[in-house]
């Protein structure tokens, strides 16, 4: 199940919007999925990280590319943060 997958995982709608995260998700970010909805997962990922993964993540939705792979920077709520394989697609 994605539920319980043991990576982290989480999904969004075309708009950016989060629909979807999974335990590990939440383990790794210390976000629950309600501190996750909308567009509130962004504030996962590092500042030093967003504009690498936004420009990623523009051309998925775009169209531009059918998926991608990027290691990105999570910032938990404590300020620790955690290197991470992002891939989408």
């Amino acid at each position: 199940s994605l539920r319980t997958a043991p990576i982290g995982l989480f999904r969004t709608d075309l708009a950016g919007r989060c629909t979807f995260v999974n335990g590990e998700w939440e383990r790794i970010t210390g976000r629950t999925a309600r501190e996750a909805g909308g567009r509130a997962w962004m504030g996962a990922i590092a500042p030093a990280s967003w504009s690498a993964f936004d420009t990623h993540w523009q051309r998925l939705l775009r169209g531009d590319t059918a998926s991608f792979n990027a290691d990105v920077r999570l910032a938990r709520p404590d300020g620790t943060q955690r290197l991470v394989r992002a891939s989408a697609w």
